[in-house]
């Protein structure tokens, strides 16, 4: 995935008069969120300096940081997705990157 610059929700929100847009970005992120609970992850630190804006034709939300987001068992979040019951959850993201509490045990 390409590095790319963009500017936090949190940032956005703060901005007179762009409240629209904030809804429109806001509903971005939700189908973000959506998707990534569809493939059974849960983000597990959400909140708007977590939200990119991507300054395109069109700005677009975009999560950031999934350095804490996991794959409970089956279940949890999506019980449609027709999974085996696992043991352990997966974790996503680079190692280098994660809070230090998730380096040790399971996450």
């Amino acid at each position: 995935m390409p590095w790319t610059e963009a500017l936090s929700f949190a940032d956005q929100i703060q901005k007179p008069g762009a409240t629209k847009q904030n809804l429109h970005l806001f509903r971005d992120a939700l189908l973000a969120v959506e998707f990534i609970h569809s493939h059974g992850y849960l983000h597990r630190d959400i909140k708007p300096a977590n939200i990119g804006i991507q300054e395109n034709t069109k700005p677009r939300a975009v999560l950031l940081d999934l350095g804490g987001a996991v794959c409970p068992p089956t279940g949890l979040i999506n019980p449609e997705a027709g999974r085996s019951m696992q043991t352990t959850t997966r974790a996503l993201g680079s190692p280098s990157k994660k809070p230090f509490f998730m380096t040790v045990g399971n996450p």
